[in-house]
C-alpha cells in the first residue's frame, strides 16, 4: 500500500467525478485559498480520529456534517482505487474512468433521456459537428472545473445553465450503481417484431409510447393525461415521445422489412374503396406507430407511396389516372399562388370540378400544406391557425352575423370552443393575419369570402338605411374587472379626472408600477381616445355617475368646435350615435352656454337638431326651452370642416369605406368615421367620399355629409382594392392607385384640393356617367 495525495490533480479529478457539486465547490475553494485546515495526504488524514478530522474540516465555509460524511467515503474510495488499479498485466496503469465515452453508447442515451431539450439539442449538435471537446470522461476530468465550464459554454446554443446541468449529470452518471458497463460493444441485435424492439426503450420512454399509441389494448391517451399518469409535465411527455421515436427509427433495416411485409394491410386500413378521405386516425395502434417512426406521419407516408396506393384513392366509377391528374392540377395551382391562407377545400372543388373527397385526398398528400377544419393552409398547424379556422367556421355557418363586434364574437367563440378561452386580443391577432376579415371598428369585423372571380360579401338584397340604434349594445356592455390597460385607464380617469396626456402617462406609471416604461405610448393612445371622444370607446357616462369629475369632463366640451361635431354627426347619421357624454345633460349644458355667450344663431342650429322634450327639467323650464326652440330653431346650418389645404386619401381608407358601404348598402361621413375608426375631426373621410362619388362607386345625396348609396361599380372597385391590399406593392395615395389600374377611373381626382372635392360633391355630380 502506498500513500496518496489529497490535493493533487488526480484526487481533484476523482473528487469531481464522485462528489456532489456542493462538496466539489467547497473543497476547491479551500485548495485555492490554501486553507491550512485541509489534509495534504491520506496518511495525515487517517492519522487523526474521525472526530478530530471533522473538527478540523468544519471550519471550512459550507463544510457541514453531511459534506464531511460524503468526503470520508470518497477519500476511502480513492485510496482503494489507487492501490487496486495501479497497473495491468503489462505494467501499464489502468484508470477505470477511461472506460466512459461521452459521445456515444450508454452515456449518450443517458443524456438524451434525462437532460432538458436545450442541453440535448446543443449536445447532439456538437457531436454531429465534431465540436464536442471531451470524447471520454478522463478527458473531461483532466481540466479544472472552470476550464470545463468555459469550453462547454463555447458550444453553440448551450448557455451557462446547460453547462452546469451537464456537469451535474456527469456526477450522477458516474455514481449511478445500475449503470451498464461499457467494456466493448456487443453485435447489433436482431429484432423479430415490434414488441421486441419496444423492449429496448427503458422507463418512461417505454410507457409514453405504450399509452400514446394505445398498444397492448390500452386506450390512446393525450400528452396531458400521460403526464398526469407519470407525474411529469405535458411538455416532458412530448420530449420523451420524440426521443423514443428517434431511438426506434435507428433500426432502419427492421422497418424496411416491416413495411415490405405489412404495406397492404396498412393501406387497407388507411383507405376504403368508396371514399378517398377516410379518417386516418382509425388505423391500428402498431401500424400508426410504424408510420410515425419511419415516415413521420400519415401525410408523409401517403406522399412517399402515392404511386403504389392510387387504387385506394380512386372511386371505382372513375378511371385510374383520375387521381394523379387531379393531383398534378391542384398542386400546380397551389404552387402558383404566393401564399395560401385558409382557402376552403370547397372552393378548390368548385374551381376544378373535382369532388370534395378527392380534393381533400389530393391536398393531404401535397407537401407543406395543412388541412384544418376543411381549410387548406400553407404551413404547419399552430394554435393561431386552428383558432382562425374556428372563427371562419362560426362566420360561414351563420353562428355569428357579419360584421360582428369583437365582444359578440368572443362570446360566441367561447360558447362553441370551451377549451380555448382566448382573449379578444388573441382573436384580433388571428383575424388580422389573413385577408378574410376587415376591421370596421365600431361596425364590427367583416368576413370576406374569396370566390371566383370576385370577392363576395354579405350584401342585403335591398339596401336600405338602418333605423335601429345599432350602437347601444356597444356602450351597454359591462366593463370587465381586470388588470388590462383599458381598465387601468378607466380607473385613472376615475381617480384623477381629465389631465394633459403627459401628466396622465406619469400618473399612470406612478399608480401602476407593475407596467414598464414602454406602456407610456399605449397609455397615451388609450387615454387620448377616452378623453377626446374617439370612436370605439365606452361612454364615460357608463363608467361614472354624475359627480365633480364627470362635470369637469363635460366642461372640456363647451366650445363651438365640439358643438359643430355633434350637429354634423346628428345630420350625417340617421341612427342615434352614442359618444361619451353626448347625452341630454350635455345638450342642455351646450344650450345654456350658447345662450350665456349670446351665440343665438348657433343656438338655433343646435335646437333644430335636438329634442328638448327629453330633457329632465321642471314644467316651467321645459316650456321656456320649447318656446325658445320654436322661435330660434332653423336649418340654414351648413356643416363645415376645417380647411387643411391639399389633402390626399390613401387606398386603405377607400377600401374600408367601400367595405362598410357594401355591407349596409350606403355610407355617410359619420358612418365612414365609425368604420375607419379615426377621430371625428378628420377631413380624410370627406375626401374619400368625394373620390368614391367621382369614381361612380357611390350615388351622391343632396349633402356631402349625408347618406350615399353604393353602386354596382362600387362593389367591383372594392374587389379591385382588396386585390391591391394584399399584393406586395404598397399603395399609399390616390395617385399611386390610378397609376396601377387605369380602369378604376380615378384620374380626375389627382391634384384636387380638399375644398375643390367638397365643391364637386355639393354640385351633386350631375355630369357623372356611372359605368
Amino acid at each position: 500500500m502506498i500513500d496518496v495525495s489529497l490535493c493533487d490533480d488526480q484526487f481533484v479529478r476523482y473528487l469531481e467525478s464522485k462528489g456532489s457539486i456542493r462538496l466539489v465547490n467547497t473543497y476547491m475553494a479551500a485548495l485555492i485559498s490554501s486553507s491550512p485546515r485541509y489534509y495534504k495526504s491520506y496518511s495525515s488524514y487517517v492519522h487523526d480520529s474521525q472526530n478530530q478530522r471533522f473538527k478540523r474540516l468544519k471550519v471550512i465555509p459550507n463544510f457541514g456534517l453531511k459534506t464531511f460524511n460524503e468526503f470520508e467515503c470518497i477519500v476511502e474510495s480513492y485510496y482503494s482505487f489507487r492501490n487496486d488499479s495501479r497497473s495491468d498485466s503489462n505494467g501499464t496503469r489502468v484508470d477505470k474512468i477511461n472506460n466512459f465515452s461521452l459521445i456515444e453508447g450508454d452515456f449518450f442515451t443517458y443524456i438524451t433521456t434525462i437532460a432538458t431539450v436545450r442541453l440535448i439539442n446543443a449536445y447532439s449538435l456538437s457531436i454531429e459537428s465534431g465540436t464536442f471537446p471531451y470524447p471520454t470522461l478522463e478527458a473531461y476530468l483532466f481540466g479544472s472545473y472552470e476550464s470545463r465550464l468555459r469550453k462547454l459554454n463555447s458550444l453553440k446554443n448551450i448557455g451557462k445553465g446547460s453547462s452546469l446541468e451537464f456537469e451535474e449529470l456527469i456526477h450522477k452518471y458516474v455514481n449511478f450503481p445500475d449503470r451498464p458497463k461499457q467494456e466493448g460493444h456487443p453485435p447489433a441485435p436482431v429484432y423479430n417484431d415490434v414488441d421486441s424492439l419496444l423492449l429496448t426503450l427503458k422507463g418512461n420512454l417505454y410507457k409514453v409510447i405504450i399509452y400514446r399509441y394505445g398498444l397492448y389494448d390500452n386506450a390512446r391517451e393525450t400528452l396531458a393525461s400521460i403526464g398526469e399518469r407519470l407525474s411529469i409535465t405535458r411538455e416532458r411527455v412530448r420530449q420523451l415521445q420524440i426521443i423514443a421515436l428517434k431511438t426506434l427509427r435507428s433500426e432502419k433495416m427492421f422497418w424496411d422489412n416491416y413495411f415490405d411485409e405489412h404495406s397492404v394491410s396498412i393501406n387497407n386500413q388507411l383507405f376504403d374503396h368508396k371514399f378517398a378521405a377516410k379518417k386516418l386516425y382509425d388505423i391500428g395502434a402498431e401500424f400508426q406507430l410504424a408510420i410515425d417512426v419511419f415516415y413521420g406521419g400519415n401525410k408523409q407516408y401517403i406522399s412517399k407511396n402515392v404511386a403504389s396506393i392510387d387504387t385506394y384513392l380512386i372511386n371505382p366509377e372513375i378511371d385510374a389516372p383520375y387521381f394523379l391528374e387531379a393531383y398534378a392540377l391542384i398542386k400546380k395551382y397551389l404552387s402558383s399562388l404566393s401564399r395560401i391562407k385558409y382557402l376552403h377545400l370547397r372552393e378548390l372543388s368548385l374551381k376544378f370540378d373535382i369532388s370534395l373527397e378527392y380534393t381533400s385526398a389530393v391536398c393531404e398528400v401535397i407537401d407543406s400544406y395543412s388541412i384544418i377544419n376543411g381549410y387548406i393552409y400553407d404551413g404547419k398547424e399552430t394554435i393561431r391557425s386552428r383558432r382562425l379556422t374556428n372563427i371562419l367556421y362560426l362566420y360561414d355557418h351563420a353562428y355569428i352575423n357579419s360584421p360582428a363586434k369583437l365582444w359578440n364574437l368572443k362570446e360566441t367563440y367561447w360558447s362553441h370552443y370551451q377549451n380555448d378561452k382566448c382573449s379578444g386580443r388573441d382573436l384580433t391577432i388571428s383575424m388580422e393575419a389573413t385577408s378574410h376579415f376587415i376591421n370596421l371598428h365600431e361596425l364590427g369585423w367583416l368576413r370576406i369570402k374569396n370566390d371566383r372571380p370576385y370577392i363576395q360579401i354579405y350584401i342585403p338584397e335591398q339596401s336600405t338605411p338602418l333605423t335601429q340604434h345599432t350602437h347601444d349594445q356597444l356602450y351597454n356592455e359591462p366593463l370587465l374587472n381586470g388588470g388590462g390597460l383599458v381598465n387601468q385607464v378607466y380607473r385613472l380617469f376615475d381617480q384623477c379626472g381629465p389631465m394633459q396626456l403627459q401628466h396622465a402617462a406619469n400618473k399612470f406609471t406612478e399608480l401602476n408600477p407593475q407596467y414598464k416604461q414602454t406602456s407610456f405610448y399605449p397609455t397615451i393612445v388609450v387615454y387620448a381616445m377616452f378623453l377626446k371622444l374617439a370612436p370605439g370607446v365606452i361612454g364615460i357616462q357608463k363608467h361614472l355617475k354624475d359627480n365633480y369629475i364627470i362635470h369637469q369632463a363635460r366642461l372640456l366640451l363647451l366650445d363651438i368646435h365640439h358643438i359643430k361635431l355633434f350637429m354634423l354627426a346628428k345630420e350625417s347619421s340617421k341612427h342615434l350615435v352614442h359618444y361619451p357624454l353626448w347625452d341630454t345633460t350635455m345638450e342642455q349644458m351646450w344650450c345654456d352656454w350658447l345662450l350665456e355667450n349670446d351665440e343665438l344663431n348657433m343656438l338655433g342650429n343646435l335646437l333644430y337638431c335636438i329634442d328638448v322634450k327629453k330633457w329632465k327639467l321642471g314644467y316651467d323650464s321645459l316650456q321656456s326651452w320649447k318656446s325658445s326652440k320654436k322661435s330660434l330653431a332653423h336649418k340654414p346650418f351648413t356643416p363645415e370642416i376645417a380647411k387643411w389645404g391639399s389633402r390626399r386619401v390613401d387606398y386603405n381608407t377607400l377600401y374600408i369605406v367601400l367595405a362598410a358601404a357594401s355591407v349596409y348598402g350606403y355610407t355617410s361621413w359619420m358612418h365612414a368615421n365609425l368604420a375607419v375608426g379615426w377621430r371625428l375631426e378628420t377631413t380624410r373621410i370627406a375626401v374619400a367620399l368625394a373620390v368614391l362619388v367621382h369614381a361612380g362607386a357611390l350615388n351622391p345625396s343632396d349633402n356631402w355629409y349625408e347618406l350615399h348609396n353604393i353602386t354596382d361599380s362600387g362593389k367591383e372597385l372594392f374587389s379591385l382594392l382588396h386585390n391591391y391590399r394584399y399584393q406586395s406593392e404598397i399603395l399609399t395615395t390616390t395617385g399611386s392607385l390610378i397609376k396601377c389600374d387605369n380602369d378604376a377611373k380615378l384620374s380626375w381626382a389627382a391634384n384636387f384640393s380638399f375644398d375643390e372635392l367638397i365643391d364637386k360633391i355639393d354640385q351633386h355630380f350631375s355630369s357623372v356617367n356611372h359605368p
